[in-house]
């Protein structure tokens, strides 16, 4: 009888074992979905504001990002890290908004994505975000001028940025706890640690803004909750009702309070 116990849990451990080693050798198509189609040019979408350019990395990747220059030197500049499917081109279309306030947009194509080369990584995104941000900084932008936005997996990224950069502000939309904590809802039976926001957000020091749909199926509403609460002041929350993923802009309007928020906090 104990052999017989004995020969099930190994077999179930193998089993398991396998299943997380296939796991991790397919964890970048699990993390990353990125649109491999090239971007179409800023004025196919009557964005005529934005201008291609391309970004050089350290490790010599060219990187297509797209850049609204501000409409002056006391508009603030969005640095908008999206999330982990679509290109820029998906969501430069959301930000007429901020464009007709005469804010600045950076909106960088992480490598791997649209035609860029590269495949994606944690720690190469943090690379590619870094290349932007010095991008920026490098068009004479006052550091308290720029606003740095993530959006879902893109929250990861900008919450690294606004560990190693004094910046104006950060603004999070559907954040969520760490990488792991989402993959525990999906895949409970899965080992994971990436992209660890609720560790990063106590050592930040500059104004917050968490936006979270209470409806949301991919990042649990409590995750978001739980990073604001983690946060230093100032700090602003803004839940919506019936919010799901990826509509905060299109069917709330949420760059309405980003816009708010930015006017309220960032000072240029």
């Amino acid at each position: 009888m104990a052999k017989w116990i004995f020969t099930l849990c190994l077999g179930l451990l193998i089993g398991y074992l396998l299943i997380c080693l296939s796991v991790w050798f397919w964890q970048r198509s699990l993390i990353y979905r990125p649109n491999k189609e090239a971007n179409p040019p800023p004025e196919a979408l009557e964005l005529s504001r934005f201008e291609v350019l391309y970004l050089h990395t350290v490790d010599s990747l060219r990187l297509e990002a797209w850049w609204a220059r501000p409409a002056s030197a006391k508009q603030p500049v969005i640095i908008y890290f999206h999330g982990n499917a679509g290109n820029i081109a998906d969501r430069a279309v959301t930000m007429t908004r901020y464009l007709e306030k005469g804010f600045g947009i950076f909106l960088l194509e992480y490598r791997g994505y649209a035609n860029n080369p590269g495949k994606p990584t944690e720690k190469d995104f943090y690379q590619d975000a870094q290349t932007a941000v010095n991008f920026v900084l490098n068009q004479g932008i006052n550091p308290q001028c720029i606003v740095l936005y993530g959006e879902s997996l893109g929250c990861g990224v900008a919450t690294q940025m606004a560990l190693l950069n004094k910046v104006g502000a950060l603004v999070l939309q559907t954040p969520f706890t760490s990488l792991a904590a989402v993959a525990n809802v999906h895949y409970p039976f899965l080992p994971s640690r990436k992209y660890d926001n609720l560790l990063k957000i106590p050592y930040i020091h500059m104004p917050l803004l968490v936006l979270h749909g209470d409806d949301d199926s991919v990042v649990p509403f409590e995750q978001g909750k739980a990073v604001f609460n983690r946060a230093h002041d100032p700090k602003v929350w803004h839940p919506y009702a019936g919010g799901e993923h990826g509509d905060l802009i299109t069917q709330f309007g949420a760059d309405r309070e980003v816009i708010h928020f930015i006017e309220q906090y960032v000072h240029c």
